[in-house]
This record gives structure tokens, C-alpha cells and sequence, in this order.
């Protein structure tokens, strides 16, 4: 743990969820109010010590800005995409608020003061949400995040088909693209009274071409401006209160070098709190020593999300569309743990919110955030006793061993898993199970746990009670196989299965989303 940082845990806000998640404070439905924002950071007091504002996707002002007046991306987004500018000055929501005087940064950081939780803007560094609508006129999807510069410099952007995230972002090897962030950093830093401040490089990762760039040639330019980030947040000091300065980047550490990311430069930079991301899920797969071991003296957080995978798409052509498994708690409380014993300053939770109603129609059953883990999950002696529950997932598509894979009959496939033993060691064989996408019919597997056999176990139900609360994608007798793994097989830190899909019968492809691994005798 760092001593120098004193927040135990890190908590996003994205703004958004504001308009778009049916909450206590919010009706299904309801337009924007201020108090929205308010009760947003209220609720998470006590909870959360850094509290993250991402407002909207960034590079559309939702503050008073002077470099790019939100009246002058109105003015220039009716002309641009042909909407009458009468319909404009009669939207609703946040859009509205802002256009009328509203302050979002203003009222976040009074709310954050009025709550005791530090203010962070955290800003996604290349974020594509509705670019691929850049052609299309006449509508007002994305006024919150297609911004002017975008589009009057479509050659930054990479370009090709728009459904690609990849495509829709801006290359950083063009220097107004990253003095165009700058631009709006500085003026944040220089307007408002701020606590810290947070470079998403998580929204979207993808600055580079990576074949036509070298690693120096990207590290350049990527540490230049990281470095003069953290020369406007020391010139911008209030009353000498430090500002502090945290990345957040990909939990794979291969992706690193795309990004021109160095892990070992991060301090030097003047980097104090490092986020590593999962991109949108909670995961488990993570190689937590090798954060710490490369970054001893920086806070180290892991990052929780609402949901450890996606399933099927409901409806085409918008967002918030597919059905999605929610994070258990004791999932998160798993890798709290894992963070822990690997010397991990704390947690960071992101879309925490969206465990509430949101999107197309057949997403629910919805519940409310189990605020409680990030309290819990601070509290060392807590999750050294907390039920385990280890999983991989399909997940993010850029590091899972899951996405994609293909069971074919009699094949074997390879996986590795990490698991943390308790303080009290463990007491019991493991229930392990696998769930698919579709249905499985007569298909049968086996399975082998660091080279010892498991056998099949028909009790296929989630591990624990309070499990039920969020039941889509929950394993049933069309989708999940079990086994029973015995306790000598497993071991402290990194394990190694094999699976083998062993019927004759039916498809001989299947595809599978998750698998997890739990002490606990099998019925």
C-alpha cells in the first residue's frame, strides 16, 4: 500500500447513468435534475474515498468551458448534421441543463465536498461511443460525445468500416489530437477545484498503429503527455493541496506497449495511482504480482465492474443491447483478496450502477449496486474469510481465453486459472462448472485439474444463496455441466485444466462463456 495515497478505493461516475439507469432517485424515464448528481455521490459516502467523474465521453464540455462553449457545439452540430436549431434548444436531460448554464463539474466536486469523497475528473482518452453515426444527418445521437474536432479531422481518425471500436478512434501520432485533450484538461484543471485527476486510456485502446509505429516512437509520444499532464496539475495547485495523477490501463500488460506504456516509467512520469482495467467486466484473470512487482511504489488498484460477460445480442443498431451476467459479490470479494496478498492498494469500481434497469427490454431482472462491497471489501479480515468464488469469462475480448473458443469433439483445450487460499486453508473438495452460450444437449466433457481427473457432479446451481439475486445467465440444465474436483489437486496461485468435449452426438462445435471453480462438497 502507498502511504503517500490515501484513498483505499476508487469509484467511477460516468455521468450518463444519470439519464439512462431507473433509480431511487430517478423514475424510468425521468429527464435529468440536478439532484440526480447529488444523490448519486451521496449514496456511495463512506463508501468511496476518490469518487471519478467521467463527464459524458469526454470531449463534449459539460462544464463552462470557454475552449469549446457548449452554445458553439450546438450551433456547429445543427449545421453539420442538418437538425433545425429550434430542436436543439428544446432538448431535455443533462444536454439541456448544460446548454441553459448548468455546471456538472461544479456540482459534482460541491456534491464531493459535501459528502467527504476526494473529486477526480477521469477522462476517456479516445473514446468512440456514436462515431459510427458520423454520416448520417438529421438525428442528435452523440451530441454528448461526437465533438466538432472530430469531424473536421476525419483523417486522424483511423478510419474504414465505423462498426470497428479500433476505427472510430483518433491516432495519437498526430500532435493536435493529444493537444486537443490537453486543451481540455488544462482548462479543468485551471477552472476547477479538483482533487486529482484520472487519463482513461481504457476508452478506447487504441492510439497507434502498432505496425507502422515502433515502441520508442509511441512511448515518446504517450510519456510526453503524461508528463505535461502532471506539470498542469502541479502549476494548477489550490491553496498547496497536491493533486494527484492516475492512469487507467489494460490488465493485460502486453497491451502496454501498444499504448507506448512503460510500467517501470510510471513514477517518474509523476503517475502515483495506477487503475488496471478490464475494460467493462469484472475479472479475475489478471496477473496481479507482476502490477505490483513493476510498480512497487505506486498505488495499485484492480477494477470491479457490474458484470463478468455478455451474452446474446437483443436488439441490433444501438447500445445497452444484450443480456449480460452480473458480478457476484463474492466474486469481487474474491479478487479484492487476490489484490490483496499481492500487495494491491485497494479496489476501483466502474459502471458499478448498471446492476440497475437499463437499456433494451429483456435485460432483467435488474437490482440495485451492492453498495455494501466497497465497503467490505476494504476490510482485510472480511474478504481473508469471504466465500470464494474463482471464474474465468469471455469477457474482454482482448485478453480472454475464453472469447471465441471453439470446442470441438474429441479435442482437448487448455486453460490456466488463479486461485488464493484463505488464511484457514481449504477445507473441502471444489465444485467446478462450465456454461455455455446454447443449449447442450447430450454433450458430455471431461475434465482434468492440474493433471488429476474430475468427475461429474449433476448439482449444477450457483454456489451461494445470495447468488439468486441476479439470475440471467445463471447455469441450468441446457447450458452447464459440473464436476467434482478434489481438494489435493488444487493449489495456491496459478492452476491448469483441460477440458475435452467427448460426445458423438449432435454439433461438434460449442462455444463457452464462463467457468468457475468453488470449495464446497458437491450434492
Amino acid at each position: 500500500m502507498n502511504t503517500r495515497v490515501p484513498f483505499k478505493n476508487i469509484y467511477s461516475n460516468d455521468t450518463t447513468n444519470l439519464e439512462n439507469c431507473t433509480s431511487p432517485y430517478r423514475k424510468k424515464g425521468e429527464s435529468y435534475k440536478p439532484s440526480f448528481l447529488r444523490e448519486a455521490v451521496k449514496e456511495v459516502a463512506g463508501l468511496a474515498d476518490a469518487h471519478f467523474i467521467q463527464l459524458a465521453h469526454g470531449r463534449v464540455p459539460w462544464y463552462k468551458s470557454k475552449f469549446y462553449p457548449f452554445g458553439e457545439h450546438l450551433k456547429w452540430w445543427s449545421e453539420y448534421f442538418e437538425v433545425p436549431y429550434e430542436e436543439l434548444i428544446e432538448l431535455k436531460g443533462i444536454n439541456g441543463y448544460v446548454r441553459d448554464g448548468g455546471d456538472i463539474l461544479q456540482d459534482f466536486i460541491d456534491a464531493c465536498r459535501e459528502f467527504g469523497q476526494a473529486a477526480f475528473v477521469s477522462l476517456r482518452l479516445n473514446d468512440g461511443h456514436h462515431v459510427e453515426c458520423c454520416e448520417t444527418k438529421h438525428h442528435v445521437r452523440g451530441l454528448h460525445s461526437v465533438c466538432r474536432f472530430m469531424m473536421e479531422h476525419k483523417e486522424y481518425m483511423f478510419g474504414g468500416n465505423l462498426k470497428s471500436w479500433d476505427n472510430r478512434c483518433q491516432n495519437w501520432i498526430y500532435p493536435e489530437v493529444t493537444e486537443y485533450m490537453l486543451n481540455l484538461i488544462t482548462e479543468q484543471c485551471e477552472m476547477y477545484d479538483i482533487d486529482g485527476f484520472e487519463l482513461d486510456f481504457m476508452r478506447h485502446p487504441h492510439m497507434y498503429d502498432v505496425s507502422a509505429t515502433t515502441f520508442e516512437e509511441r512511448q515518446s509520444i504517450t510519456e510526453r503527455f503524461i508528463k505535461n499532464v502532471r506539470a498542469v496539475l502541479d502549476r494548477t495547485e489550490r491553496g498547496g493541496k497536491h493533486r494527484y495523477l492516475c492512469v487507467r490501463v489494460p490488465s493485460k500488460m502486453e497491451m502496454w506497449s501498444e499504448l507506448g506504456l512503460l510500467p517501470e516509467n510510471m513514477e517518474k512520469l509523476g503517475v502515483e495511482m495506477v487503475n488496471v482495467s478490464t475494460h467493462y467486466y469484472t475479472d479475475q484473470w489478471t496477473d496481479f504480482e507482476e502490477f505490483t512487482a513493476r510498480m512497487p511504489n505506486l498505488a495499485v488498484y484492480f477494477e470491479a465492474c457490474h458484470c463478468t460477460y455478455q451474452g446474446k445480442v437483443l436488439k441490433e443498431g444501438c447500445y445497452d443491447n444484450d443480456t449480460f451476467r452480473r458480478a457476484s459479490e463474492n466474486e469481487i470479494y474474491t479478487a479484492a483478496y487476490m489484490a490483496h496478498k499481492a500487495g494491491a492498494q485497494g479496489m476501483s469500481y466502474f459502471n458499478f450502477v448498471y446492476y440497475r434497469e437499463h437499456g433494451v427490454e429483456g435485460r432483467g431482472p435488474f437490482n440495485e449496486p451492492p453498495f455494501e462491497v466497497l465497503k467490505n471489501a476494504k476490510d482485510i479480515e472480511f474478504i481473508s474469510n469471504a466465500p470464494q468464488h474463482f471464474f474465468i469469462a469471455k469477457g474482454w475480448e482482448h485478453k480472454s481465453q475464453l472469447r471465441g473458443k471453439s470446442f470441438a469433439k474429441g479435442r482437448e483445450h487448455n486453460f490456466e486459472i488463479y486461485m488464493a487460499e484463505p488464511p484457514g486453508k481449504w477445507q473441502s473438495d471444489f465444485r467446478f462448472r462450465i456454461i455455455a452460450r446454447d443449449n447442450l444437449g447430450d454433450r458430455q466433457f471431461k475434465l482434468w485439474f492440474n493433471g488429476a481427473e474430475a468427475y461429474p457432479c449433476e448439482d449444477i446451481s450457483e454456489p451461494y444463496e445470495e447468488d439468486g439475486k441476479y439470475p440471467p445467465l445463471h447455469a441450468t440444465p441446457e447450458t452447464a455441466r459440473a464436476f467434482r474436483v478434489p481438494l489435493r489437486a488444487v493449489k495456491n496461485g496459478k492452476n491448469q485444466f483441460t477440458l475435452a468435449f467427448e460426445s458423438e452426438q449432435l454439433s461438434d462445435n460449442i462455444l463457452i462463456d464462463y467457468i468457475d471453480i468453488f470449495p464446497e462438497k458437491c450434492k
